[in-house]
């Protein structure tokens, strides 16, 4: 605790609490008395071109998705405020900083803040690396409470303003997989276990794919899949050199965005049917050409009903 409260104390050390930061307005409150306390959510929407783009971003400089969106958040805000260097805003923290907690079930996020001071002259990939050094400290001291942090500062302006990057499900239908295949790359456990429920809550369809089989294998079951994205993990991310959607497992799939009980909302709407198909493989085939057999949920939803029965 001494170690984080000295960290916190620098951290803020001369940021001025009550100070908000100097967004344009359509005009000016004379009173405190017309404040509605109402909230505006700002929602950023990447079309496929530029979801991918940020995520080979994110991939090739070794950040998280989310330390890359908030670098670019810090960025929009330069610009809005009309230079304001000291920034300083609120996100939320998944707060298991430590490996026994990051399985054990309970409500451990804390809102924290994130103060970074820019340099006008730096260049992006600058701040980018900056955001990260400052994610991966404040990850390690997120375990000090934000009473704490404030001290007598019962207001701060920091906490009007919220930043939150939506991954894992919600990236996958916002690249509008629609009817299309999304394939993960035989990832080391646990990794497959996520990748096939993320599949799977998705509404997309599961085909395990080898990146140990020879490129012109690949080229040919993704031809026959149709594949629209690929699941990949640091190692195999360059191995399908074909004109299909990448996803970096690594970059998505992190400490910062452990499963909480806030996600609970975010679990996908898409509604599955017991002929929609679950998942593909291919057997050897009979003349050696790789033959692709499909499963529909109906398994799965015929063995539940049949428990539900035997329950019954």
């Amino acid at each position: 605790m001494i170690s984080a409260r000295h960290f916190w104390r620098a951290q803020l050390e001369g940021y001025k609490m009550e100070r908000g930061l100097a967004l344009p307005f359509d005009r000016h409150r004379l009173s405190d008395s017309e404040r509605l306390g109402r909230a505006l959510i700002a929602d950023f929407e990447l079309s496929e071109h530029l979801t991918q783009s940020f995520l080979d971003y994110a991939s090739s400089h070794n950040v998280t998705s989310f330390q890359l969106g908030l670098a670019a958040f810090f960025t929009f805000l330069f610009k809005l405020s009309n230079g304001q260097q000291d920034l300083c805003i609120a996100s939320v923290n998944a707060n298991r900083y430590r490996p026994e907690l990051r399985d054990m079930i309970g409500m451990f996020v804390a809102t924290l803040p994130y103060r970074i001071q820019l340099d006008p002259h730096a260049t992006f990939e600058e701040l980018v690396e900056q955001v990260r050094d400052l994610c991966l400290s404040i990850l390690e001291h997120s375990h000090y409470p934000l009473q704490h942090i404030i001290g007598n500062h019962h207001s701060p302006a920091f906490l009007e303003i919220m930043f939150d990057f939506i991954t894992v499900e919600s990236d996958v239908e916002r690249v509008d997989l629609g009817d299309g295949l999304l394939e993960p790359v035989s990832l080391q456990n646990p990794m497959n276990v996520i990748g096939i429920m993320s599949i799977e809550m998705a509404g997309a369809v599961y085909c395990p794919l080898s990146p140990q089989d020879p490129s012109q294998r690949l080229r040919t079951l993704l031809k026959e899949t149709e594949s629209r994205l690929i699941l990949v993990h640091e190692l195999s991310r360059n191995k399908f050199d074909v004109d299909v959607s990448t996803v970096n497992i690594d970059t998505m799939v992190t400490v910062e965005k452990m499963l909480n009980d806030d996600d609970v909302d975010r679990l996908s709407g898409v509604t599955v049917m017991g002929d929609s198909i679950a998942y593909v493989i291919f057997t050897s085939g009979s003349m050696g050409t790789p033959k692709a057999v499909s499963f529909q949920h109906l398994g799965l939803t015929m063995v539940i009903s049949h428990w539900q029965d035997f329950e019954g």
